[in-house]
Parts: structure tokens; sequence; C-alpha cells
């Protein structure tokens, strides 16, 4: 008896050894993570050609898993940072230019109605802007313009009296943000 578990425990052995030992659902590679986290980047930033350096930082006291990596542009640097549920095999965040950008996660939809969908700018008069500002009403300063066709990412929108104004970010390199009246966005 003594023979046959001392046989058992030597092939417990060998199994956890050679990577076999039975446990919970396995998480993903952390490979695989560290690719996908630079993959969002990569899209988020619209250029999937940019070079990252990644970094898996381990497992968090709540079971997540933490990457963080730079992304190199054409004119800059960024920092982003992903994490993984503790069976790693989902992305649960993704946080780059000082917030969460979940819109960018893995199987994600951008079509909810506050925030993600890519838009384009309608309805200015020929040969006129439609004023970019700094908040959601005409009192705020005016901080960039757009023209028929310009195309914008809407983060988030909110009424301001009769007006419905969005929140958005240019599709140019810099991202700049800003508030336009929602009835100029298709």
């Amino acid at each position: 008896m003594f023979q046959t578990f001392l046989s058992l425990m030597m092939l417990l052995a060998c199994l956890t050894a050679a990577g076999f030992a039975a446990s919970p659902a396995q998480a993903q590679s952390q490979g695989l993570m560290l690719g996908e986290c630079a993959h969002a980047a990569q899209g988020y930033f619209r250029n999937y050609e940019a070079q990252t350096d990644m970094k898996y930082n381990g497992r968090r006291v709540d079971g997540t898993h933490a990457i963080n990596g730079n992304i190199y542009l054409e004119t800059r640097m960024e920092s982003f940072a992903c994490s993984y549920a503790p069976d790693g095999n989902r992305m649960i965040r993704f946080f780059v230019e000082g917030r969460e950008q979940n819109a960018y996660l893995p199987g994600h939809t951008r079509q909810s109605e506050d925030g993600g969908a890519v838009l384009r700018v309608t309805g200015v008069s020929s040969g006129d802007l439609l004023n970019v500002r700094s908040g959601p009403s005409t009192n705020y300063r005016i901080i960039g313009k757009l023209g028929n066709g310009d195309r914008v990412r809407r983060l988030n929108c909110q009424m301001q009296g009769n007006s419905r104004w969005c929140e958005i970010e240019m599709m140019t390199d810099m991202r700049e943000r800003g508030w336009v009246n929602a009835r100029y966005l298709k």
C-alpha cells in the first residue's frame, strides 16, 4: 500500500513538473495577454505598425492580472495598461491617456449611445465650419473647428437647455477633445 502511495506521489510530481497538474481554469499565457494588450493600444491609436514595450506585472490582490506598456508613435510615446480577469482569459480594463477606454476592449462593440461611436460632421452650412467648444454650450470658448465629413468619436452626451451636446474626440494624431451640438453628428 505504501508502495502504491509512493508511486502516485511520484507520478503527481512528474505531472506537476511537466505542467499537467490539475488546477482551476488555466489562464492564457502571459505572452498572449501581452500581445492582446499591445493590439488594443495599436487599435486605440489607429497605428498597427507602432512598436510597443510590454511588461507583465503579476497578479493583484484581487486576482486580476496587471500589464503595462508603452507605444511609440511617430511624434511621441504613450503609456497604457490592461487588466485581465482572474482566469486570465478576458481583458476587463484598458487604461490610456489618463482614463479607462473600455470601448477598445477586444470584442467590445462601439455602438453604444454614449460612447465610442465614430460619427461624421454633417449639416454645416456650405463654406462654414462647426465650432468645437471647451464645454457643452455656446457659452464656452471655441477650441477648434470641423467641416462637413470630418470624423469624430463620440465620448458622451448631455442635455444643456433644449440642446443635446456631445463630447467628442477628433480623429487626429493629437486626439483633441471638445464639445459640439449633437444635431451636427450622424
